[in-house]
C-alpha cells in the first residue's frame, strides 16, 4: 500500500512537468565529497568495491581522495567474500605518476614498503619482521640488480635493548608496537575497513602515528641516511628522497583518517584502472619462508684469564642447513645470552652474521657484568633470532680474575718499613699480579684512596707501564704518612712513606771536595794521612758510622769512602783500613784526616814516598756524603 501512494503522489508533479529533484551522479559525488570534507578536513570521496569475490588474497576493496592524492586498501577476503584482512594499501601522489606500496603480512608479522614510478619498482625496499612481540629486524633492500636482494642495512631490536648490526636502537619501557589485537570484519563494510586501517596504522605502516613506533622510524631514517652517504646511491637521492617522501604522506594520511572513516558517505563502484592492475603485483608478495639454517660452533676462547685476555670470545659460523656451507645471502641475526648456575640471565646481547662468511663473533668483557667477580663460571647460549627450527647452542665459560699487586718499577717487593721520599720527588711503582705475571692495564684506574697525614699532598700521576707518587709539604720537620691504592675503586695496598725536609734535594746537595794534600798524622810521625777539605749545605756531611766490615756500597756504611786500585786489579773500598777524624770545622765545612791503619810515616821520606814504599803505584780516591745519602765525586787524592 505505502508504494501505490507513494506513486499516486509523485503523479501531479510529473504531470505538471516539474523538473526532476533527484541529484545527478556527479551532483551526489560533489555533495558527499563535501560531507566528508567537513568531517575529515582534506578528504574527499570513498569508493569501495561493489562486487568483492570470496577467497581472493589481495582485491582492491576501497579507495578514497585525500587532497590530490588517492588511498587504496587490498583485502584479502573470506569465503563468504568479506574482508579478512587488509593485506596492503597503496598512495598514489603527483598525479598518480609515483605510489607507495605497503603490503603487510599478519602471520608472519612481516611488512615490505617501497615506492613505484610509472607502475615499476624504484627497488629500494623497506622490509620488517617482528619476533614475538619485542623483537623486530628492520632492513633497507636493493632489488633493482634482479635475483637476491642486496641487504644494504639491518638492524634488530631485541626486548627493548639495543643490538647489534648496522644500526641499533632502543624500545620505549611499556610499549608496544605490535600490541594492537587484529581486528575482526564488522557487520558494515566501512567500520570493517576503518578496524583494518587502524591496524595498518599500528603495525608500523605509519611510524610515527603511535608513539611506540617512533624506534621503527627512526631506525629506518638512520638506514637511509646511512645509505645516502655511499658514493653508489649518491646517484639515487632523488629515489631514497622519494621513498622518504612517501612514508611522510602515507602517515600524514592515516593521521587524518584512522578511526574517522565509518558514518561518512561511500559510494559503491566497480573499481578499475591503475589501482585494480596492482592486485596481481601484490599477490605475488608472498611472505619469505623461513631460512632453513644451522648455528655451529668455531674456534672460541671460553677460558677467561683477566690477567692475560681482554675479552672472552664465542665464535659460531651461520650455515645453510642443505648444503652445509657458510649462509652468504644476507646477515642473519642471533641472541646471545649468559646465565649464572641458578639461571639467571646476567648478559644479554644480540649480533648479525658478517654476509661475506657468515662468522657470529661475540666478545664478551666480564667488566660489564654486575658483579663479575662473583662468579667462575657462566652458562652461554646463543640462539637464531626466530628460532629457525634448531635449538640453541650452550656451553660453558670459566672465569678467573687478576688480583692486582704494588711493587716498585723494578720490581722489588712493597714492604711495611716506610719509603724515604723527599719534597716533589716521584717514587715509582706498579702493579703486578699476586703470581708476579705482568698485567697489561690503564693506569689511568690507579688512584688514591685514604692518606695518612692531612699535612702532607699526596699526588699519583698514571703512566702508560706504571705510575709515580709525589709527595709534599710546607712543614720544617719530617713527616710520615700512608696512602692506600685503589685500582678500579678497589684497594690494592697500603705504601707508608717518611717524607724528608731536611733531604729536600731543592735545598740540600752533595758535598763537594776540595784540593786533597798527603800529611802524617802525627806531625813527621804517625800514619801516612789525606788531609780533605769540604763544603756541605743543609744537615752536613757524616762522618760516623762503620769502617770495618763489608757492607751494601749503596747505603751510608763507610760514609767518607777511601778507594784504591792496586795494580792489574779493580777499584774496591778500603774496608777496615782507615780511620776519619774531623780535625777543623764542622759538619757543613771543615777538613777532614783520612788516615790508613797500618801505613806508617817514614822517616826522611815525604808522605808520598811513604805510600809508595808502602803501597807501591796503588791509586787512592774519596768519596764524601751526607745523611740523605747525597755522594760528592769521587776525587782523586794520589
Amino acid at each position: 500500500m505505502k508504494k501505490v501512494i507513494l506513486l499516486l503522489l509523485l503523479v501531479p508533479f510529473l504531470n505538471c512537468g516539474k523538473k526532476d529533484a533527484t541529484p545527478t551522479p556527479e551532483e551526489k559525488r560533489s555533495a558527499d565529497a563535501a560531507y566528508n570534507a567537513a568531517k575529515v578536513p582534506g578528504l574527499g570521496n570513498i569508493y569501495f568495491e561493489t562486487d568483492l569475490l570470496p577467497g581472493q588474497e589481495a582485491q582492491l576493496a576501497m579507495k578514497l581522495v585525500f587532497g590530490n592524492d588517492t588511498l587504496a586498501a587490498y583485502a584479502s577476503t573470506d569465503a563468504q567474500g568479506r574482508v579478512a584482512f587488509i593485506s596492503a594499501t597503496v598512495l598514489t601522489f603527483n598525479n598518480g605518476q609515483h605510489a607507495y606500496v605497503c603490503h603487510i603480512n599478519p602471520a608472519t608479522g612481516s611488512s615490505r614498503y617501497y615506492t613505484t614510478t610509472g607502475g615499476v619498482s624504484d627497488g629500494l625496499v623497506l622490509e620488517e619482521r617482528a619476533f614475538g612481540n619485542n623483537n623486530f629486524e628492520i632492513a633497507v633492500l636493493d632489488e633493482t640488480g634482479g635475483g637476491e636482494p642486496e641487504v644494504l642495512k639491518s638492524a634488530y631490536f631485541n626486548d627493548g635493548e639495543k643490538a647489534a648490526g648496522y644500526s641499533a636502537f632502543r624500545q620505549q619501557q611499556g610499549t608496544d608496537p605490535w600490541n594492537c589485537a587484529q581486528p575482526q570484519p564488522a557487520e558494515d563494510l566501512d567500520k570493517t575497513i576503518d578496524n583494518h586501517l587502524q591496524y595498518h596504522a599500528c603495525g608500523g605502516l605509519a611510524w610515527d602515528s603511535y608513539p611506540a613506533l617512533s624506534t621503527i622510524k627512526n631506525a629506518f631514517t638512520e638506514a637511509l641516511d646511512a645509505i645516502k652517504s655511499l658514493d653508489a646511491y649518491k646517484p639515487k637521492l632523488e629515489k631514497i628522497q622519494l621513498l622518504e617522501n612517501a612514508r611522510a604522506k602515507l602517515s600524514a594520511v592515516l593521521k587524518a583518517v584512522t578511526g574517522k572513516l565509518s558514518g561518512l558517505k561511500w559510494e559503491s563502484a566497480a573499481l578499475s584502472g591503475l589501482l585494480k592492475s596492482l592486485e596481481e603485483q601484490l599477490r605475488k608478495l608472498k611472505a619469505e619462508p623461513s631460512l632453513e639454517l644451522a648455528l655451529v660452533p668455531a674456534a672460541s676462547d671460553m677460558n677467561y684469564d683477566e690477567v692475560t685476555d681482554i675479552t672472552a670470545k664465542f665464535t659460531y659460523v651461520v650455515n645453510d642447513a642443505d648444503t652445509k656451507l657458510p649462509f652468504t645471502k644476507k646477515p642473519v641475526f642471533a641472541d646471545f645470552e649468559l646465565m649464572s648456575a641458578s639461571g639467571n640471565i646476567v648478559y644479554k646481547t644480540a649480533k648479525a652474521s658478517v654476509p661475506a662468511n657468515g662468522l657470529l663473533v661475540f666478545q664478551i668483557d666480564p667488566y660489564t657484568i654486575t658483579n663479575y667477580k662473583s662468579y667462575s663460571s657462566l652458562k652461554s647460549r646463543c640462539t637464531l633470532v626466530g628460532g629457525e627450527g634448531q635449538q640453541p647452542l650452550e656451553h660453558s665459560l670459566s672465569l678467573s680474575y687478576m688480583e692486582p699487586k704494588v711493587v716498585e718499577v723494578n720490581g722489588a717487593p712493597v714492604l711495611s718499613t716506610p719509603f724515604i721520599v723527599f719534597n716533589n720527588v716521584a717514587r715509582d711503582f706498579k702493579l703486578v699480579n699476586k703470581d708476579n705475571r705482568q698485567l697489561y692495564i690503564h693506569y689511568s684506574d690507579v688512584t688514591i684512596g685514604e692518606v695518612g697525614n692531612s699535612l702532607v699532598n699526596h699526588q699519583l700521576v698514571p703512566g702508560d707501564d706504571g705510575f709515580s707518587l709525589k709527595l709534599s709539604t710546607n712543614e720544617k720537620t719530617d713527616q710520615s704518612t700512608h696512602v692506600t691504592i685503589l685500582y678500579k675503586g678497589e684497594q690494592v695496598a697500603k705504601l707508608n712513606f717518611k717524607l724528608s725536609v731536611e733531604c729536600d734535594p731543592a735545598i740540600v746537595h752533595a758535598p763537594v771536595i776540595g784540593n786533597i794534600t798527603l800529611a802524617c798524622s802525627d806531625g813527621t810521625a804517625g800514619t801516612l794521612s789525606f788531609l780533605v777539605p769540604f763544603t756541605a749545605d743543609g744537615p752536613g756531611i757524616l762522618i760516623d758510622g762503620s769502617y770495618s766490615a763489608l757492607c751494601d756500597a749503596s747505603t751510608t756504611c763507610y760514609p767518607v769512602r777511601l778507594y784504591f786500585k792496586s795494580p792489574g786489579a779493580d777499584w774496591s773500598i778500603g774496608h777496615n783500613s782507615y780511620n776519619v777524624k774531623l780535625i777543623s770545622g764542622t759538619v757543613n765545612q771543615g777538613v777532614l784526616r783520612v788516615s790508613m791503619r797500618y801505613g806508617l810515616c817514614v822517616s826522611g821520606k815525604t808522605v808520598a814516598e811513604g805510600f809508595q814504599q808502602q803501597y807501591p803505584d796503588f791509586q787512592w780516591e774519596i768519596q764524601l756524603m751526607n745523611k740523605c745519602n747525597m755522594r760528592s765525586g769521587r776525587v782523586k787524592a794520589l
